[in-house]
């Protein structure tokens, strides 16, 4: 009896929390779709409560659903000391299928959003999903990095979100290779402040972090996923190195997996 109640209970919770993001009955029943692998299916349409019942696509199958389930709680929201109405320039790095670019469009509706996503496929389907914000929303097809040129990445079979730069590639193996594209270089097309970062970038954070830096003199605020061997304390330090004031994301939860989101920023903003 005790080895059925927890692939039940954890259906009954999967089930709640489908419905929290679900808008409808035909999304619940998408949703419930993309947990399934087939070929058959390129991507399926729903409608999401959290980005005010706009259509998203998404592919069965892969970690697209775990995109959709981040939206809830909305750790990569700005600092609780923002007022969203007044943001104004936003960067998405790693921008995946373009949910969290769609929900920080809404939250923050006078804000210009340049998304950066390395993997082709997640930067056709981010267009798509962010197209009812396409004014101000523009996607990058490239890899955050600590300079300008090629990277090297890979990938876990079924895992959109698992992208990783490699900082030594093997010479033989065969690896994707994206643009790589340094942060000071997206900080040189406008004088204008960036108001927040969402980083995102499957350990390359490490890098960007420490190496040709420059670019953060020109933002206010910052929130980064952290991916090991990097640690939260480095991650602090390093932020803080850069001038920002930190603190762990008060909205993580540990059963989300992964370790807390760090918070930043910059003790002058207003």
């Amino acid at each position: 009896m005790g080895s059925k109640i927890d692939p039940l209970l954890e259906r009954a919770r999967w089930a709640v929390a489908t419905w929290k993001l679900a808008s409808d009955a035909r999304s619940f029943a998408q949703l419930a779709r993309l947990r399934l692998s087939d070929p058959t299916i390129k991507t399926v349409d729903l409608r999401l409560r959290a980005l005010d019942d706009h259509t998203v696509a998404g592919r069965p199958g892969t970690a697209d659903l775990w995109a959709i389930e981040t939206l809830l709680p909305p750790v990569h929201l700005p600092p609780e000391q923002i007022a969203l109405q007044d943001v104004q320039r936003i960067w998405d790095l790693g921008a995946n299928i373009g949910l969290t670019m769609a929900h920080l469009a809404l939250k923050c509706p006078d804000a210009q959003i340049v998304g950066v996503e390395l993997d082709a496929e997640n930067a056709a389907l981010c267009r798509r999903n962010v197209t009812p914000w396409a004014a101000r929303c523009r996607v990058v097809e490239a890899a955050v990095w600590e300079s300008d040129g090629e990277i090297v990445y890979g990938r876990q079979k079924g895992d959109e979100l698992g992208f990783a730069v490699e900082k030594d590639p093997d010479p033989g193996a065969d690896g994707l290779r994206a643009k790589a594209l340094a942060l000071n270089s997206l900080r040189n097309e406008s004088e204008d402040l960036i108001d927040y970062v969402k980083m995102d970038i499957e350990g390359a954070e490490r890098h960007v972090l420490r190496t040709n830096t420059q670019w953060a003199e020109g933002v206010r605020s910052i929130k980064v996923e952290v991916h090991p061997p990097y640690t939260v304390q480095e991650c602090r330090q390093d932020l803080e190195s850069l001038g920002f004031r930190t603190w762990v994301d008060p909205l993580y939860r540990p059963e989300a997996g992964g370790m807390p989101p760090v918070a930043g920023i910059k003790p002058t903003y207003r």
